[in-house]
């Protein structure tokens, strides 16, 4: 039943990005942003688990089409890499000399992540003379996925990559956006992105990505299909 949800929206998408183009409604240009993300662990033990923000970004096309002259409808097909990394303390007993128990110690292990989407934001936006506040949602699509782990020990490290994470193909969730108008073709935005979706395939875990962007929009063409002058 999701997958079906989640074609359905893809498939709005799509046709938002193609109708709009056909039918030359308001702007359409080219994004770039970069910033954190992170991919949070949440049912393992906070007290062992440390999950960290790492690089990440987005690049791709926009459509913008005004609704009126405060609201429009924004729609996006972006290149999404997201990067996560924690810190997990592994426990290990000590044993005193008749193998008994006597004392826990802990050892680290370090966990990259690395996942590459086709994402699909669309936004209802408002705006306040050149200032645009959006909300809207998006769906994202796992092109590509590797992780790297290593575990450090008093007399020796362990390296490994997996090249195939588990986990779902697809992901989605919440996205905002704040833009302003800088120039008549150049805008700067700001993202933040929640996954409300557990991407891990088992449920024993629970894997949900965060992302905080800022960057750049550049308008190509406005409704009438032909480049502005200046």
């Amino acid at each position: 039943m999701n997958r079906i949800r989640i074609s359905i929206y893809i498939l709005f998408i799509l046709v938002l990005h193609i109708s709009s183009i056909l039918m030359g409604q308001n702007y359409f240009g080219v994004k770039f942003d970069l910033g954190m993300s992170k991919i949070s662990n949440q049912k393992w033990d906070p007290k062992q688990t440390s999950v960290y923000f790492m690089p990440s970004g987005n690049i791709g096309i926009y459509n913008r089409l005004s609704v009126s002259n405060k609201s429009s409808i924004v729609a996006e097909l972006l290149l999404s890499q997201i990067e996560g990394k924690e810190i997990q303390q592994m426990p290990n007993a000590i044993l005193d000399q008749n193998g008994n128990v006597i004392g826990v110690s802990y050892t680290p292990m370090y966990l990259r992540k690395w996942i590459t989407y086709i994402s699909l934001p669309i936004y209802y936006g408002f705006s306040i003379k050149k200032l645009t506040l959006c909300m809207g949602a998006q769906v994202s699509c796992a092109v590509s996925n590797f992780s790297k782990a290593s575990i450090d020990g008093s007399n020796k490290q362990i390296n490994w990559y997996s090249r195939r994470l588990n986990i779902s193909n697809f992901d989605y969730g919440l996205k905002f956006e704040v833009n302003y108008s800088i120039f008549k073709r150049i805008d700067l935005h700001a993202n933040y992105y929640f996954g409300v979706k557990n991407i891990y395939n088992q449920n024993n875990l629970e894997w949900k990505i965060q992302q905080v962007t800022l960057g750049i929009k550049y308008r190509l063409i406005k409704s009438n299909l032909k480049k502005e002058n200046g």
